[in-house]
């Protein structure tokens, strides 16, 4: 729900968090007069759970139904300061079921649902997107267009307030429609520079890019087929994966892939690395190190435990997981990459003679070119020297 509202309003979903937030901080300070307005549809017990289902990292109990309500739906109206329409098909909306409602902000006097130019704010819609209605979509209209308009047939009934306050918190054309949306939005240069100050935000509290966590769950999680975990376990894998030395990128592909840890039984006594490398190089001695390129692991090795210890450091990722390209390097917790000299970055370049389109690294620095060896022939007492 959040990240739809988000997306309606300024086409990206970067605000589905403060959304919960503001919500559930709404909720707590309104309790009362919600509590007095749905006395007869929400029993008391359940304002605690509709509070909880706010935080952004609530996980609900087995067995209970995911995702938020139409009356986080209304609440966020009154977040928000402006209506929400919900849309369904057609049959469910002539239904009997709440599937499609204006959620008014209600709770908010009207002179404060209008914006600088003393115009109503206009309503946002979102819509099921499947007769399964477990997920909202939002529904916009197109940048450089007219903004689209929504027939009075279509306009829904107001929900947990009187009809009569559709027309006094939306504005309706004369034909009866209502303007979905507003040519107002945000400039690219100031979501950039809040991106930033996210991004900024999300380091100093957690020490690890916010990027590397988004990654960590779409190439290892998701690619090993773990569903349901939770942000802040990706995000502890991910700051200790990196603290570690064992994230590399793809700069072919772009895919984050981990260099896997051996199981500890491996590396101790019996244990398949640690048979192997006796077999091969007979007594272990501490002032070596072991290589194992088929688990792309080098251990040193601790004789008081009489254990294998990975060397993270030493250690070398050498196919990429997704792509099995062989172009991975590793990434600090910043999200840089540790280039290697004649590697292609991915700062674009508007020159160069290879026509790949972007920079190389050497010794460095970031060029357009990677250097040329020239030629040079001296020529001293007699002797040439080249």
């Amino acid at each position: 729900l959040v990240h739809a509202v988000s997306r309606a309003l300024v086409g990206r979903e970067l605000f589905w968090h403060a959304l919960r937030e503001n919500l559930k901080k709404h909720l707590k300070e309104n309790l009362d007069r919600y509590k007095a307005l749905f006395h007869d549809f929400i029993d008391a017990a359940e304002w605690e759970d509709i509070i909880n289902e706010c935080d952004p990292l609530f996980v609900p109990r087995e067995g209970d139904s995911l995702g938020l309500r139409n009356i986080h739906i209304f609440g966020l109206a009154n977040v928000l300061h402006r209506p929400i329409i919900l849309l369904d098909s057609l049959s469910g909306m002539r239904s009997s079921g709440d599937y499609s409602a204006t959620f008014l902000p209600g709770l908010i006097p009207v002179e404060n649902c209008k914006g600088k130019d003393g115009q109503l704010n206009k309503p946002i819609c979102i819509a099921w997107s499947s007769s399964g209605r477990n997920h909202y979509i939002p529904l916009v209209g197109i940048k450089g267009g007219s903004l689209p308009k929504l027939p009075l047939k279509l306009l829904p009934k107001a929900w947990g307030v009187p009809q009569g306050l559709i027309r006094q918190y939306i504005k309706l054309e004369d034909d009866g429609s209502c303007i979905i949306g507003g040519d107002r939005s945000l400039q690219d240069k100031y979501l950039l520079r809040l991106v930033a100050a996210m991004e900024e935000v999300f380091m100093d509290n957690y020490g690890v890019h916010p990027s590397l966590v988004a990654d960590m769950h779409q190439y290892v999680y998701r690619r090993t087929g773990v569903i349901g975990v939770q942000p802040e376990d990706v995000t502890a894998t991910a700051k200790k994966a990196v603290s570690e030395n064992r994230l590399h990128k793809c700069l072919i592909c772009g895919a984050l892939s981990e260099l896997v840890v051996p199981p500890p039984e491996w590396l101790a006594p019996g244990g398949k690395l640690h048979n192997l490398a006796k077999s091969t190089h007979g007594q272990l001695k501490q002032d070596k190190n072991y290589s194992f390129p088929l688990n792309n692991i080098v251990c040193s090795y601790d004789s008081v435990s009489d254990v294998l210890v990975p060397d993270f450091n030493l250690s070398n990722l050498t196919n990429c997981n997704c792509c099995r390209g062989n172009s991975v390097r590793r990434v600090k917790s910043d999200a840089s990459i540790v280039y290697l000299d004649g590697d292609r970055t991915n700062t674009r370049s508007s020159g160069g003679k290879c026509g790949c389109g972007f920079k190389h690294y050497w010794d460095g620095k970031e060029y357009d070119n990677l250097p040329e060896a020239f030629p040079i022939t001296l020529e001293w007492s007699g002797r040439v020297v080249r």
